[in-house]
């Protein structure tokens, strides 16, 4: 499969889970593991990009922290998986999430508001 299929399908099934409020898994970085909650899918403004902003729920923690929000290449995502597990409504740090973007593709409304 060509990179921009991959993409274009990677990017897709994000854009579905977003709008079903669905937890991710996939592989980062050909060697990172991580379950998380897709949040943004856009277009980085600087490198032009499409990105993937979302927060890593698993192994669950007891508060939400800023370290675990990701900014994610979608050249550097592969098996990627829809799992049963819902996003939570809200994670803090979140209002600042959109700045990394340029064009944003699809996100979660609690997070992203106009």
């Amino acid at each position: 499969m060509e990179s921009g299929q991959k993409i274009n399908t990677t990017a897709e099934t994000l854009a579905r889970a977003i709008r079903r409020r669905s937890v991710v898994s996939f592989t980062y970085q050909g060697t990172q593991q991580l379950v998380a909650e897709p949040i943004v899918l856009g277009m980085h403004k600087e490198t032009n990009k499409m990105m993937l902003r979302c927060y890593k729920s698993f192994p669950p923690s007891i508060s939400d922290s800023k370290d675990n929000w990701y900014l994610c290449d979608l050249d550097e995502i592969s098996n990627i998986k829809i799992t049963p597990m819902r996003t939570k409504s809200y994670r803090s740090g979140a209002k600042t999430i959109e700045g990394d973007m340029a064009e944003i593709i699809e996100s979660s409304s609690d997070y992203v508001r106009a």
